[in-house]
């Protein structure tokens, strides 16, 4: 059995969770290229990228609804994805390099 615990990072302490969008990362999992999709932006998002340590990978500004992120140069392994709009967390969810 293997049991692994994502941290989250001191940062979002300051932040506040948004619950009532959905963000959509495919395809998952991947060889490092992934699109996200959430709800129109009436402002920039920040997406924020985490590794299973909690160490930011890889961040990028947007003023889409969709966008790619690309991972290739990171090792394979479970990361965390972030979109933070504001001082919101619009959504969160885990992808998958392979």
């Amino acid at each position: 059995i293997f049991v692994h615990k994502m941290s989250i990072p001191l940062n979002d302490a300051i932040l506040e969770y948004d619950n009532s969008n959905t963000i959509f990362i495919y395809p998952n999992p991947s060889n490092g290229i992934y699109n996200i999709a959430f709800s129109s932006l009436k402002e920039k998002a920040i997406i924020e990228v985490y590794n299973s340590i909690g160490a930011l990978v890889y961040r990028k500004e947007t003023m889409s609804g969709q966008t790619i992120i690309e991972l290739t140069n990171q090792v394979n392994g479970l990361y965390c994805v972030k979109v933070i709009c504001g001082n919101k967390i619009i959504g969160a969810q885990k992808i998958i390099k392979q």
